[in-house]
């Protein structure tokens, strides 16, 4: 739980100095490894099926800390 958090934490800061070097002209690199563009997409499913109700929390953060450490495929869980 402790790692889930601090991962959270490091991203939350370079998410903020992307905003930050936008604002000042600055804008992100386009250009994004294929591993991140998939990890994106297995977290947005996981905010999905949270929201949908599919999975509760502890499954959502649980499969978050699954894909953040180990990129291990989304298990969908169905109630």
């Amino acid at each position: 739980m402790w790692g889930l958090l601090k991962t959270l934490r490091e991203e939350d800061m370079l998410v903020r100095v992307d905003l930050r070097n936008a604002a000042v002209g600055n804008p992100p690199r386009e250009v994004t490894k294929r591993v991140y563009r998939e990890l994106s997409a297995r977290l947005k499913e996981l905010c999905w099926q949270y929201s949908q109700r599919e999975i509760d929390m502890e499954q959502m953060l649980r499969s978050v800390g699954y894909n953040i450490r180990w990129k291990a495929p989304i298990h969908h869980v169905n109630n």
